[in-house]
């Protein structure tokens, strides 16, 4: 079995301001990369299927990351100014590689392969495909969007009709909701929670990249959901309490300290 993590990686870049000067500058990658970099920092082997530059082919060398081969050569990149985020969209064809029935990948799509974590956290919900035995990560604006869900959420029963409508477009789909507040598991009527690790928040870029990966990987080496989720909030806790997008990834000594 090998563990492929697909998707688009962007160059990060985020300037702090006072006035009309750059006071503080920059540049990390996030995406698929940080995710590849978060799953072998948990002991687990990624390959990595991405599009690349020359600085990133040296950070994966570096980080003993495997590079599948064939991937694009485009880089798109993401700013960050005071706060407000500004990223190129556009289509970004990564080639899928051979992945036989009994491999396991983490993608921004669907593959229609393997064991699937579908990353679709920041997607248009209109595009998104509901795989029968994926995992499937959200927002809360994700959610809302797949969900045809118009209501305001404001307390806790509104989260639960939110879940309602979730589970009514798939029976066999797990999704994993992050809200500011914590983070639940929902599959038919298994429902699981947790809460925010609290910690002091100075860059949350790789954020959800930490909490993503940290879950698949919890899952992949045989906790519970319970369990996954209390790991990958402390791992979302400690990316954000750190700058950067990959720089910010922590390692499995941290989240076990």
């Amino acid at each position: 079995m090998k563990l492929f993590v697909l998707g688009k990686t962007s160059l990060s870049t985020k300037f702090w301001t006072k006035g009309n000067e750059i006071t503080r500058k920059s540049e990390d990658y996030s995406g698929a990369f940080s995710k590849a970099l978060a799953l072998k920092r948990s002991s687990l082997d990624p390959t990595l299927v991405t599009n690349v530059d020359e600085e990133l082919v040296k950070r994966t060398t570096d980080e003993n990351i495997t590079l599948a081969e064939g991937t694009a050569h485009v880089m798109p990149i993401a700013l960050e100014i005071d706060g407000e985020r500004y990223e190129e969209k556009f289509d970004l064809e990564i080639p899928v590689p051979d992945i036989a029935s009994d491999d396991v990948v983490l993608a921004g799509k669907s593959t229609g392969c393997g064991i699937e974590f579908l990353d679709y956290t920041e997607r248009d919900a209109k595009n998104m495909e509901i795989e029968r035995d994926a995992t499937i990560f959200l927002s809360e604006k994700s959610a809302s969007e797949l969900a045809s869900f118009e209501k305001k959420i404001e307390k806790e029963e509104d989260v639960l009709d939110l879940f309602s409508s979730l589970v009514t477009l798939s029976s066999k789909a797990r999704f994993v909701v992050k809200f500011n507040h914590g983070a639940y598991y929902v599959h038919k009527m298994e429902l699981a929670y947790s809460g925010e690790y609290k910690t002091f928040r100075i860059d949350e870029r790789g954020a959800m990249d930490a909490f993503i990966a940290y879950y698949t990987a919890s899952i992949l080496n045989g906790l519970d959901e319970e369990g996954a989720l209390k790991v990958a909030m402390k791992a979302e806790g400690l990316s954000a309490s750190r700058y950067g997008d990959a720089l910010s990834m922590p390692y499995e000594s941290d989240i076990f300290a």
